[in-house]
This record gives C-alpha cells, sequence and structure tokens, in this order.
C-alpha cells in the first residue's frame, strides 16, 4: 500500500503547499491536479483509491460546488479511519456567502444534519463504507462588525451575536474525522 497523502481541495494558488496535494478546477501554480469537483454529484471519482489519504483540507471551496454532499462523501471515500478533515465556509449570514461564484450556503445546522444528528445522517451515508464524523464547529467573528454588534446590542450574549446578527462572523471551521460507517 503507498503512503497516505494530504488533500487541500480548491486551494487555487493560495495552496497550503508542503506535503498537500492542491486539488483545483482551474490549472495554475501550485495546482497538483485539476478536478471539477461538480462531477462528484454524476458519478465521477476523484483520483485516489480508497482509503488513499489521511487528511483533507477546504477553504472557501464548497460553497462553489453543486452538490456539497457528493464532495463530502467522496471525502469519506478517498480517506482511511481516522483521518482528519477541516472544511472552512463563509459563515451562511456574512456578506460574502452569497458572493458570485457560490452557488450556496452552508450553514452550521446543514453540516449538523449531514454528520451529526442521528436523526438524518444515516440516510445521507447509506451505501457508505465510511462517513464523517463532525467533531466541533469554529465560528470566527468578523473583525470589528462582531464588536460594532456587542456594544449596539449589550443585552446580547456572544452565542446569541453570532446566531443572529448577519455579518458579525466571518467563516465557520468544521473539524470531522473519518470513521467506520456502522
Amino acid at each position: 500500500m503507498s503512503e497516505p497523502v494530504k488533500l487541500e481541495l480548491g486551494g487555487g494558488q493560495n495552496s497550503l503547499g508542503g506535503p498537500w496535494l492542491n486539488l483545483d478546477r482551474i490549472a495554475g501554480p501550485g495546482v497538483h491536479l485539476v478536478v471539477d469537483l461538480d462531477t462528484l454529484a454524476h458519478g465521477a471519482r476523484l483520483p485516489f483509491a480508497d482509503e488513499a489519504a489521511d487528511a483533507v483540507y477546504s477553504s472557501h471551496c464548497l460553497e462553489h460546488v453543486k452538490d456539497p454532499l457528493a464532495v463530502l462523501r467522496e471525502i469519506a471515500r478517498v480517506c482511511r479511519a481516522g483521518a482528519s478533515v477541516e472544511i472552512r465556509v463563509p459563515d451562511w449570514l456574512s456578506e460574502q456567502a452569497l458572493s458570485p461564484g457560490h452557488l450556496q450556503t452552508i450553514s452550521p445546522l446543514w453540516v449538523y444534519h449531514v454528520t451529526a444528528d442521528p436523526q438524518h445522517y444515516p440516510r445521507f451515508w447509506a451505501g457508505c463504507p465510511r462517513r464523517l464524523r463532525l467533531d466541533r464547529t469554529e465560528p470566527i467573528r468578523a473583525a470589528g462588525t462582531f464588536e460594532e454588534a456587542r456594544e449596539a446590542f449589550p443585552g446580547l450574549t456572544d452565542r446569541q451575536i453570532e446566531r443572529f446578527i448577519p455579518g458579525a462572523l466571518h467563516e465557520n471551521r468544521f473539524y470531522f474525522t473519518v470513521i467506520e460507517n456502522a
């Protein structure tokens, strides 16, 4: 068996570099493989064997694909059990969430239903030998905007500001572990 790889999805020209293999839709400096993630919705696969990867990182990519669930399922296929996955997306209430080129927003509730809610996740992962288990969500505050909201609404807790004030968060970071799908 070959050495496990670390995959970066959608790193473009600002990729992590180092040991990370950068897959992007557009060829350019720092892009190792050109892959259109939208083809995964139609049965295409990433060019890796099952359990070939031990880590996946993606920053501000998932909101650009037509079927983010197909991407998550393919990540689980190419990762070994125990692999770590970090996905960053614009906060669904931020101004950048609906920037040109973004096909959808990815909310923490959507991620929870797909990867952690026992009432919902089994149907999303049916037929998959492995799945993503949500370990934690890290909301990243928007510089300036969060503090402005705190001053304007002193009766709200920080969590209430994060949840209910559009633009208070910049992005959400989701951390997963790939596990066997029971």
